[in-house]
């Protein structure tokens, strides 16, 4: 009989292992940053299109918008309207808001509340910064993934030709007097990258989560009598 309890409760420990790790895979948020630039450059070419589809000047470049004052309702327009990009495309679970930082990055995170300001409880999913040297974009999420896309410095519509110079500027300011981020150092990601991105966020969750069930377990044995 004492040798059946210690069966039951060993099984019924396992279970509960199980129960925790197995689930977590459908708790892990891994943004797909491919579809994060995608949508990044689907708002400003929109945008640019109901506006008129102007186009900025052939000598105008995304370093001459920088010197400009920025201005606050584009600013806001543009993170509302990627906002909702984001959140349509069902990137994460959880609603995504959007930043843009002091030093010229935009930054996700999970908005659950919806009001497009980063709470004590919401998290950092990725960020998008701009590489003026190589004409593009790349956005990194807190796994070290990196993915870029090249955007048109002169080819673009006003908006998009302020919305970059903005980010261009903050970056210039932010780091006038320390070392600007190493683009050229950054190992871009395979563009089929997700999948696996995925598949070893799980794996690294259930390990997590079984180590911390065995830790609250303590050292205690599984016999309780005879």
């Amino acid at each position: 009989m004492s040798r059946y309890r210690e069966i039951s409760w060993s099984l019924l420990f396992i279970g509960v292992l199980c129960t925790i790790g197995c689930n977590v895979g459908t708790q892990v948020e891994v943004v797909d940053l491919n579809k994060a630039l995608d949508a990044l450059t689907t708002v400003l070419d929109e945008t640019d299109s109901q506006n008129g589809g102007e186009t900025s000047a052939a000598g105008d470049g995304i370093a001459a918008v920088a010197a400009h004052e920025e201005d606050a309702a584009k600013q806001k327009e543009f993170l509302t309207r990627y906002a909702a990009k984001l959140n349509a495309m069902n990137l994460t679970q959880s609603p995504i808001g959007v930043t843009m930082n002091s030093d010229g990055s935009i930054e996700g995170f999970t908005d659950a509340n919806k009001n497009m300001v980063k709470d004590a409880s919401d998290k950092k999913l990725f960020t998008v910064q701009i590489d003026a040297e190589q004409n593009r974009l790349i956005a990194s999420d807190t796994n070290n993934y990196h993915r870029d896309h090249a955007y048109r410095p002169r080819m673009g519509g006003l908006f998009t030709g302020y919305m970059l110079g903005s980010m261009l500027g903050r970056q210039n300011s932010f780091y006038s007097s320390q070392p600007r981020p190493k683009f050229d150092s950054m190992k871009m990601s395979p563009k089929n990258y997700h999948s696996s991105a995925v598949s070893a966020a799980r794996s690294k969750a259930r390990t997590t989560s079984s180590r911390s069930a065995r830790s609250r377990s303590g050292s205690r044995g599984f016999s309780f009598g005879k």
